[in-house]
């Protein structure tokens, strides 16, 4: 979503930006019970999974906020690129 890298691409209008911020909308609504990232970081896995451990019978991965907090970090990140 680099500026650079879009003008590069021959994405002279940033549309790829305009998009993204369409898709994020889009999927906001949705209802996430359990939200798994493609990175163990966008869920905080590690930390989740350790609090498993020390937590028998609790699921932490059960968090019907961690979907939309992602997408905030996202519109977050978004906006920021958008600034520069």
């Amino acid at each position: 979503m680099q500026e650079e890298y879009l003008r590069e691409i021959g994405d002279e209008t940033l549309e790829a930006r305009k998009q993204y911020h369409h898709s994020l909308a889009s999927v906001r609504e949705q209802k996430v019970d359990i939200f798994m990232g493609n990175h163990t970081a966008n869920v905080d896995l590690l930390n989740k999974r350790k609090y498993m451990t020390e937590h028998p019978g609790e699921n932490p991965f059960i968090d019907s906020e961690a979907w939309k907090n992602y997408l905030d970090l996202k519109e977050k990140e978004l906006s920021e690129l958008e600034q520069v």
